[in-house]
């Protein structure tokens, strides 16, 4: 009920008042004059008959986008075991057999590195008030995880592990975990173009699900901590670097950022007809 409902489809559904609404409230959230953007008169047009049947999974096939919804498919697949992966960890290393077939859980230690995803969306929104650029924060991030989750499966494989430590290592972990996991589902919004958006982040959904399901067949109590550190460091390094050869989308149209790598047309410039 508090989410406005989107200003395409109304314009689909031939209810352009409502969209024009919308719109001019966006401007003024966005500290723009509503009425500068869209003056008395504007209208909206309806996309041309060549965008419809766009919603085929067989268009991200297409030459002008398959490199980069492969990137975003490896990135989004790679995304669940750097987010889920930590989680699971976590209540590894702080759970101890009793013995007796039953398992001792340390939940303040769990509840204290769950904590770290306050701290994960307060670090997002530094970053992007900042305006250091989603990429070179991404990819940043995307290194720091990987460095923590190896020093907590390093430390957590240790005989007698420092509990403190680990409370601190497993808080950084999982805060740059979730930082990661918010700003990459930022960017991916951000960087498919609006034709295939709903349908593109619907596939990128998909893979990170994908991901999800395999992750405990291999973050369990059977995996080595080294093997599962080793691991996760090197999908952190590959993750960094496949995020460094994305375009940057901060202070960019959605959906226009990466024209010099998918070829898509540039917007033209507005003239009364909103599309």
């Amino acid at each position: 009920m508090w989410v406005p409902e989107s200003s395409r489809w109304l314009v689909a559904n031939g209810r352009h008042e409502e969209a024009l609404v919308i719109m001019r409230e966006a401007a003024i959230i966005n500290g723009k004059d509503p009425l500068t953007l869209f003056p008395e008169g504007t209208i909206f047009i309806q996309a041309p008959e060549e965008e419809k049947g766009m919603h085929s999974v067989l268009c991200f096939f297409k030459k002008e986008w398959r490199s980069l919804m492969a990137a975003l498919w490896g990135l989004n697949l790679m995304l669940a075991f750097l987010y889920l992966g930590p989680i699971q960890l976590v209540t590894l290393v702080f759970t101890e057999y009793d013995g007796q077939g039953g398992y001792i859980f340390d939940y303040f230690a769990i509840f204290a590195s769950a904590t770290a995803e306050i701290a994960g969306c307060f670090l997002d929104m530094a970053l992007m008030s900042f305006g250091l650029g989603r990429v070179p924060s991404i990819s940043a991030l995307m290194i720091m995880l990987g460095i923590f989750t190896v020093s907590v499966c390093l430390v957590a494989d240790d005989s007698a592990p420092n509990r403190s430590g680990l409370i601190v290592l497993t808080f950084l972990m999982r805060m740059y975990a979730m930082s990661v996991y918010q700003l990459i589902w930022l960017l991916t919004a951000e960087m498919i173009p609006t034709k295939i958006r709903n349908s593109g982040h619907s596939a990128c959904l998909f893979f990170t699900r994908l991901g999800g399901a395999a992750t405990p067949w291999f973050v369990n109590a059977a995996t080595p901590y080294r093997v599962i550190g080793l691991t996760m460091g090197a999908l952190s390094l590959l993750s960094s670097f496949l995020v460094s050869t994305l375009p940057e989308t901060a202070g960019k149209a959605m959906g226009t950022a990466p024209l010099h790598d998918i070829g898509l047309e540039k917007p033209q410039k507005a003239t009364g007809e909103i599309v």
